[in-house]
């Protein structure tokens, strides 16, 4: 599973890159945007890709295991990529917190160890 997990968090880190020119738009953007952006869109896409590739190929457990790794790898990552964006005006601030939001509702569903 290290292969996965490496593979996962290489799609994050390629993710991640494309975020901070995003920002720069959001900041000179107007309005209540609600909205993910295509950042978490894809992000949470490639998530559900691969828990439905992997779900009828492994036992339950390792998907527990492998899914609880990817949640933390992604919530560790998550945090330093977010803490690192100049939060400079409201819309940016919403557009954050929209990601935030749709990325860990789809991280909450992946299965988890107890």
């Amino acid at each position: 599973h290290t292969k996965l997990l490496g593979i996962m968090q290489e799609r994050l880190q390629h993710h991640s890159r494309r975020l901070p020119p995003m920002v720069d738009t959001w900041a000179s953007s107007r309005g209540d945007v609600m909205e993910p952006s295509e950042f978490a869109l894809s992000l949470v896409k490639e998530i559900g890709v691969l828990q439905r590739v992997l779900t009828p190929l492994l036992l339950q457990s390792e998907l527990l295991s492998l899914f609880g790794r990817v949640s933390v790898m992604f919530n560790k990552q998550l945090i330093e990529t977010f803490s690192g964006l100049d939060l400079k005006t409201a819309a940016v601030q919403r557009h954050v917190y929209c990601d935030g939001m749709h990325i860990a509702n789809c991280l909450a569903g992946l299965p988890q160890p107890p």
